[in-house]
């Protein structure tokens, strides 16, 4: 894996985790991947709902964990998918992911790094920690072509 472009940034407050989430939202591509990684309380959910804001997704977006994964329609297609409670990689080959990639759906994949052998290659992988209550450290790597783009994008936007 060659990493051409990463992103580190230190969120301190849910009113900038909603500026990044929208911008990325904004700058999203037919058929990008997006791995989020991170524990508990870290923001994944609450970053996916301001990217669904930045693809003009007007319905509330809410975690999929015991759905696994949610279909919203915007500027995009996107899918919303928590791996947290997958046990076995047949319920990962059953949601057809790669074919909806292709056909130009974006998707996020809270808890990635549990299922990332079965994933479409990523596009754009976060990394979230809270350093406080409101607080936290997003780390962006990008793994492609469009997932360099896209970090390049964000640091042009934040500078």
């Amino acid at each position: 894996m060659k990493i051409t472009a990463s992103l580190s940034i230190n969120l301190d407050s849910e009113s900038e985790t909603e500026a990044l989430g929208l911008a990325i939202g904004e700058q999203l591509q037919p058929g990008m991947v997006i791995g989020l990684c991170g524990t508990l309380g870290s923001g994944k959910t609450r970053l996916t709902q301001a990217i669904a804001r930045g693809l003009k997704i007007d319905q509330p977006v809410v975690s999929p964990t015991y759905t696994l994964c949610v279909p919203y329609v915007g500027r995009l297609k996107l899918l919303h998918m928590d791996a947290y409670r997958i046990a076995h990689a047949e319920e990962v080959d059953e949601l057809d992911l790669f074919e909806r990639v292709d056909d130009g759906e974006v998707l996020i994949i809270e808890w990635a790094d549990r299922i990332e052998a079965q994933l479409p290659d990523i596009d754009v992988w976060i990394q979230m920690a809270p350093t406080g209550e409101q607080t936290r450290v997003f780390e962006a790597q990008a793994r492609s072509e469009l997932g360099q783009s896209l970090v390049a994008a964000l640091s042009a936007s934040l500078n």
